[in-house]
């Protein structure tokens, strides 16, 4: 019980010269890097869900390329017409 209390008397001492808003600072920067180093690892998130995830951005990313490759082939159809609508009167006319 003395331990614990000259202990908690140094992290007062040692809050008191310090001021409380500098050790908040600190603890918190050290929570951070601590994330920090769990995200790089990969501890947070398990192998499973980012296997799932990662398979699921592919899927969606295959279908967003089909619906452009959609979209760009209707576009180049419609330039196509309008290419030979233009081209139809000049070639006609002269």
């Amino acid at each position: 019980m003395t331990g614990e209390l000259s202990s908690l008397g140094q992290l007062l001492e040692f809050l008191e010269r310090y001021g409380v808003t500098q050790v908040a600072l600190v603890l918190c920067i050290l929570a951070l890097v601590y994330l920090g180093k769990k995200i790089i690892k990969g501890d947070l998130v398990t192998r499973d869900a980012y296997e799932r995830s990662e398979a699921n951005t592919e899927r969606l990313l295959h279908i967003i390329e089909n619906q452009e490759t959609g979209a760009l082939r209707e576009i180049l159809t419609f330039v196509r017409r309008i290419k030979k609508v233009e081209q139809g009167p000049e070639d006609g006319g002269e």
